[in-house]
């Protein structure tokens, strides 16, 4: 039994009939009338002809579209990794830098000495160049004079809930990731206090 592969103008996709069927047939897929598409009004000589070019240019279009979508797909699958990928570097940047904040060997509690302390808020406070003249101004002498300022972070003890307020050394960029230089209790703790106020300055 000969059978016809007839490409669907509508759904792109095949449909197999007999090479002698004469009654209507539609797309498997579909139901697009391909009988009234590819034979009605035409001789058959003329439709074989028009069957092979529809086959070539649907078969064309097929491969366009289906690269098209896969672009597509590729194109969203690499933005939601690099989305993902995003978030893990920033999940991951946050991770280090909250255990680069409990190694610091500047920072402990005033009150009991525990090194948990939790974040509260900070200030920038007292800009100054680090060149200056006698009243405090602007050196001119030199080109390179960075504007430099100190920090003041303030942070409560997990341990205890003693509160202190800690000096950071100046810096172009004050945070309180800065050098800590002093620290001073200003709430006392729950506990017996074991440890003081320090000025690493002293040291």
């Amino acid at each position: 039994m000969i059978e016809r592969d007839l490409n669907c103008p509508d759904c792109f996709q095949i449909t197999s009939v007999r090479a002698d069927t004469e009654a209507d047939f539609a797309c498997s897929n579909c139901g697009y009338n391909l009988f009234s598409y590819y034979y009605d009004g035409w001789s058959a000589f003329a439709a074989d002809k028009f069957v092979e070019r529809e086959k070539q240019r649907l078969t064309e279009e097929t491969v366009s579209k289906g690269r098209a979508a896969f672009a597509k797909r590729e194109k969203k699958r690499i933005k939601a990794e690099k989305k993902k990928k995003e978030g893990f570097d920033g999940w991951l940047a946050d991770v280090r830098e909250i255990s680069d904040f409990f190694k610091r060997k500047d920072l402990w509690c005033t009150w009991c000495g525990g090194k948990s302390l939790k974040f509260l808020n900070g200030e920038k406070r007292r800009e100054r160049y680090l060149h200056t003249t006698k009243d405090g101004s602007r050196d001119l002498r030199y080109k390179v004079n960075p504007k430099l300022a100190t920090y003041w972070s303030y942070h409560q003890c997990n341990d205890c809930s003693a509160q202190g307020v800690y000096l950071h050394e100046a810096t172009e960029d004050p945070s309180v990731k800065a050098p800590i230089w002093k620290a001073e209790c200003t709430e006392p703790g729950k506990t017996k206090r074991t440890a003081s106020d320090y000025n690493l300055d002293e040291d």
